[in-house]
């Protein structure tokens, strides 16, 4: 919170929770949203596991910044400061995987939505030649 020299002083993190997590599984949502309105596949179980893995990744990305900090760590630069135990760099690695994961699955997840769907084209239709002319 501030700058005292208590025994706990926190890492703000909320823009790491809100901006990062918040607004980007925000848009995963709309992206499925979207997908399933204009009639191309989406697997809604596992979107919402994708949903989650990323969720985690986010959740311990947080939690990383506030064992940093709780250790007296200076902010943004809690890796690099002198720590018996390297709970922070393990939070952030899992963090980093969890997050990477999920945010593939999603990409793959909405690009096979996109390359595997057998619908009508939402265009114009063309009208057939006969082969005859």
């Amino acid at each position: 919170m501030g700058r005292g020299n208590g025994p706990l002083r926190r890492v703000t993190a909320h823009y790491h929770a809100m901006l990062v997590g918040g607004v980007t599984t925000a848009f995963m949502g709309v992206v499925y949203r979207i997908l399933q309105q204009q009639g191309f596949p989406v697997h809604t179980r596992a979107a919402r596991w994708q949903v989650h893995l990323f969720g985690l990744g986010v959740l311990l990305t947080v939690a990383a910044l506030l064992v940093a900090a709780s250790a007296g760590l200076p902010r943004k630069a809690y890796l690099g400061g002198g720590h018996p135990w390297q709970l922070p760099f393990v939070l952030l690695s899992a963090a980093a995987a969890f997050s990477a994961a999920g945010g593939v699955w999603f990409l793959s997840s909405a690009a096979g939505a996109l390359w595997s769907s057998r619908r009508a084209p939402v265009g114009p239709a063309v009208p057939a030649t006969s082969p005859g002319r």
